[in-house]
């Protein structure tokens, strides 16, 4: 077997090298190592082979640490109360981690194109099935490894899992190989001719190396890149020291101790729903907020954030706001982005549904490939919505706790000309009414700017179907947001008159 057709063989079967059994065993050795190191497909499965592992890992030890939890009957002093990985205690984050997330990210992301790439092209290749399931493998390998990553930093712990430094350790050097494929064929026998799956594959391993480096790096290195920091030299004053102290209390709500999943599937609230479903809840059985979603923590937030006299700031309640919740704000605008990503995956599959079951079919398990597609689209949708009606909704009370607490301490200081111009009827509306109103426009801030958004992306799917027709839907859209507009804006005065 010549070099060329070593790099470029598209096959997985081993007959490729049979034509050197009489060769002397040292040669046949070396053949079958460059044959299983440096072909295209028997690269994928090495891959796949170790990200399946991974997996596998990942899910025993996840299971493992569940078990104890849930078998531990609600006894405080037992695992349910201790993180996975290990104790928590006061931390920093530092670059490393966070570069650890973002090319962890990055992965993620161009596995995910590159496997949405492979399935929609249509061209016929016998190592595409092989690349679909290896890309597929790649994206969700990445994306368990970004949540482990967020416990790691939920829990605090200053190393990563051995695990995880292994997998990134093999995942290293397979790039490396990768990457020496790609260069031989792109200096010595790349000609134009190649197949597209490889040629897109030699793009991605040279960008992945420099990624790949910096995570072997870490293992390496071996610290997870956060920085343990005593309590004494935190300069964590008493009134932290009680917020700790109402957390850790029995009859704290299970959000404050729930790992990442846990939050993701609502499953901290089981406990107290099988509570109620058994008896009739009573007042002391109702767990209290976390100390860090509690009105007077909100309180001491908006007051360190609230400018300074020198900023001269004219809207100094907005600025305050966005210091204290720009976080949850981004969070939620990041869920509502992934939530009309996968909105639209349904409508784009429509078409190779339809060749599919009218007999043109690329692959004979084309069937199977869309309806995971399908449903994993409609999963993350599920997911990503609810998490941003609850994300959003719980936004809008901390809002609502810190305007509320603030006005009242306000109110308590003003003198008593200040109370002839805001009389207590004004200071209880703007408690009742512009506070709740404030708490509401969290769930439709983000339609602001989605909406023009998830409107040119229905436009163009329908100019991908229906060509120039798309301009009738456009004409009627615009009718309406006319018709829309004028109408809110009559309806805006008429309220103001009232």
């Amino acid at each position: 077997m010549s070099s060329a057709t070593r790099f470029t063989s598209l096959s997985c079967s081993s007959s490729i090298v049979g034509s050197l059994d009489d060769s002397s065993p040292v040669l046949v050795f070396v053949q079958w190592l460059t044959f299983i190191f440096l072909s295209p497909c028997p690269q994928r499965v090495l891959f796949s082979s170790i990200d399946f592992m991974f997996l596998l890992t990942l899910m025993v030890v996840s299971i493992q640490k569940l078990y104890s939890r849930f078998s531990s009957n609600g006894d405080s002093s037992s695992s349910i109360s201790k993180p996975l990985l290990g104790s928590e205690s006061h931390c920093r984050i530092t670059l490393w981690y966070k570069l650890s997330i973002l090319f962890t990210t990055l992965l993620a992301i161009l596995d995910t194109v590159l496997f949405i790439l492979s399935f929609t092209q249509s061209v016929r290749s016998p190592l595409k099935p092989i690349e679909i399931m290896f890309r597929l493998a790649q994206a969700v390998t990445h994306v368990a490894i970004i949540i482990l990553l967020a416990h790691v930093k939920k829990v605090e712990a200053i190393m990563h899992p051995m695990f995880l430094r292994i997998y990134w350790m093999a995942n290293f050097f397979l790039t490396c190989l990768v990457a020496v494929s790609a260069i031989t064929r792109f200096i010595s026998i790349y000609k134009g001719n190649l197949d597209p799956i490889l040629r897109m594959d030699d793009i991605f391993s040279l960008v992945s190396l420099p990624l790949s480096t910096f995570l072997f790096i870490v293992t390496l290195r071996g610290s997870s890149g956060i920085s343990v920091i005593r309590p004494s030299e935190s300069g964590v004053n008493s009134g932290t020291h009680l917020y700790e102290s109402i957390s850790t209390s029995s009859n704290v709500s299970g959000y404050a101790s729930s790992s990442l999943f846990s939050r993701g599937a609502w499953l901290w609230m089981n406990p107290l729903l099988n509570k109620g479903y058994q008896s009739p809840l009573k007042i002391d059985e109702v767990p209290s907020l976390p100390s860090d979603l509690r009105a007077e923590r909100m309180s001491e937030l908006f007051e360190m954030n609230w400018p300074k006299p020198e900023e001269n700031s004219n809207h100094p309640v907005r600025t305050t706001l966005l210091r204290c919740f720009w976080k949850g704000i981004a969070f939620t605008g990041f869920l509502s982005i992934v939530r009309l990503a996968v909105m639209y995956i349904g409508p784009v599959l429509i078409q190779s549904f339809v060749d599919f079951t009218s007999g043109k079919r690329s692959s004979p398990y084309e069937g199977y490939y869309l309806v995971l597609i399908l449903l994993i689209a409609k999963t993350v949708e599920v997911l990503s919505s609810h998490q941003f009606n609850f994300q959003s909704q719980k936004l809008g009370m901390l809002i609502r706790s810190s305007l509320i607490t603030s006005l009242y301490k306000k109110g308590l200081r003003l003198s008593c000309s200040s109370r002839q111009a805001h009389g207590v009827g004004q200071i209880v509306n703007y408690m009742a009414v512009d506070a709740q109103q404030s708490s509401d426009m969290m769930m439709q801030l983000h339609a602001i700017w989605l909406m023009p958004l998830q409107l040119g992306v229905a436009l163009a799917l329908l100019y991908g179907y229906l060509g120039v027709c798309m301009i009738a839907a456009l004409i009627g859209v615009v009718v309406v947001l006319a018709f829309v507009l004028m109408r809110t804006r009559k309806n805006n005065i008429f309220q103001y008159n009232v």
